[in-house]
């Protein structure tokens, strides 16, 4: 569905795999990120940008670093997606 696919990963085991998985795709391509900003990207470099799981693994102080980061890259008018857990602090 896109020209071009970024996938970011503090996992360097992560990257290879999906690198290894998705050999035969182009126009995806993927980042050894530092799991506390984007400063690999421009500014609104982005048309969508989404985390997938890994927002639970941060810690509250890096999230809203994260976030901001997330809304940095994305251009006006684009979509940033979240997929959150939400946990029950009793369980």
């Amino acid at each position: 569905y896109f020209t071009t696919v970024t996938g970011v990963d503090i996992s360097s085991e992560a990257i290879q795999r999906g690198t290894a998985l998705l050999a035969d795709r182009k126009n995806i391509n993927f980042i050894l990120g530092n799991g506390r900003d984007l400063v690999d990207f421009d500014d609104q470099s982005f048309d969508v940008a989404f985390t997938f799981a890994a927002l639970a693994h941060m810690p509250l102080v890096v999230i809203g670093a994260y976030l901001r980061e997330l809304t940095r890259v994305v251009r006006v008018g684009g979509e940033l997606r979240l997929q959150l857990y939400l946990g029950n602090e009793q369980e």
